[in-house]
């Protein structure tokens, strides 16, 4: 028996605070729910098989209590376009960082 599922979902269920970034893999999706019988894993049972570790911990932080879930769940989409903006707002501040520098030299 793998214990993999069983100690992702509850490390999920005893965290504070729980922030899920999602890229553009789906995960390792488990053969079967290797779980305990015990009741905290009854959703589980349930649910459809065929999904990924990554969903299965989703659910668990953020609907199968979805009240408690509202102030320590965060759910955020990675998207490539940020990549370019991101790699575009890095060359102006470089250029930035090289003008102010030319400009303290200038003053001395």
């Amino acid at each position: 028996m793998s214990r993999t599922l069983e100690l992702c979902l509850t490390e999920v269920s005893r965290c504070q605070l729980f922030v899920g970034i999602l890229g553009e893999r789906y995960g390792w999706v488990p053969s079967e729910y290797d779980i305990p019988s015990s009741p905290e894993f009854d959703w589980v049972r349930e649910y459809p098989p065929g999904a990924s570790a990554t969903e299965l911990e989703i659910y668990q932080a953020a609907l199968v209590k979805p009240a408690d879930a509202l102030e320590k769940s965060f759910l955020y989409i990675r998207s490539n376009e940020f990549l370019k903006y991101a790699k575009f707002a890095l060359c102006r501040f470089s250029l930035f960082l090289h003008y102010l520098i030319s400009c303290i030299e200038i003053m001395k």
